[in-house]
């Protein structure tokens, strides 16, 4: 596991997003306010007391200002990504391993699996709207290939109805975890970028994941460790 600090994260992810160094102060006070809102998961711990950041935690906080970056505010960013963090982090987790090694794993597709599209519905405005009926298989995130993209985005909008769920935030899985990864290493270049996906699979075996999210991240484990 990567034992991260505060800093690391900040100095990461302020690469990330390019933030000048005269507003740092201010952007690690977003990140501090998602803190006490319980984001990253156990973050929260209590004055004086330091949280390890790990792998996990780094992304979790990633996802979030995508969502910061969209005009959520943190106490509704912090109930997206909780509903379902367990599918989101399974994505980031085969986001971290090339095409071949996915498509010799059992996802068949080549093209398929360029990319995994992060997608969910923004409302910043749902604490002040009317509750409507939402079908009992619905999440607030999915996660889609290339070829699904399209048709969501388009029966999304066809769906939505007047004054309905007519925006979708759609974020590049794969082209957010190399952003990352590439500013963290020059932050820590120790980091061997080659073990960092292990690293971060280790990471969600240790995690509260559901049974079948256990199971795709063991077998994938597995799969890599063997074709060593």
């Amino acid at each position: 596991m990567v034992d991260l600090a505060f800093a690391d994260v900040e100095a990461t992810l302020a690469a990330v997003h390019r933030i000048r160094p005269e507003k740092r102060v201010a952007f690690r006070a977003r990140l501090k306010h998602l803190q006490r809102e319980g984001w990253p998961l156990g973050a929260n711990t209590g004055t004086g007391k330091r949280f390890s950041y790990s792998i996990d935690s780094l992304m979790q906080l990633a996802l979030a200002l995508e969502l910061m970056q969209a005009g959520l505010s943190p106490r509704r960013i912090v109930a997206i990504l909780k509903a379902d963090w367990g599918e989101t982090a399974v994505s980031l987790a085969l986001a971290r391993v090339t095409e071949n090694v996915l498509i010799e794993w059992g996802l068949l597709g080549s093209e398929d699996l360029k990319e995994f599209f992060w997608c969910v519905h923004p409302e910043a405005l749902a604490e002040l709207a009317r509750e409507r009926k939402e079908s009992a298989h619905e999440s607030p995130v999915e996660i889609l290939r290339p070829s699904q993209l399209a048709f969501h985005l388009s029966q999304a909008i066809e769906d939505a109805g007047f004054g309905g769920q007519n925006r979708t935030l759609v974020v590049g899985l794969r082209a957010l975890t190399i952003a990352v990864d590439m500013s963290l290493l020059d932050i820590l270049p120790t980091l061997d970028p080659e073990a960092l996906p292990l690293l971060y699979f280790e990471e969600l075996l240790q995690s509260p994941l559901s049974n079948r999210h256990s199971s795709t991240i063991q077998s994938l484990h597995r799969f890599i460790v063997g074709r060593r």
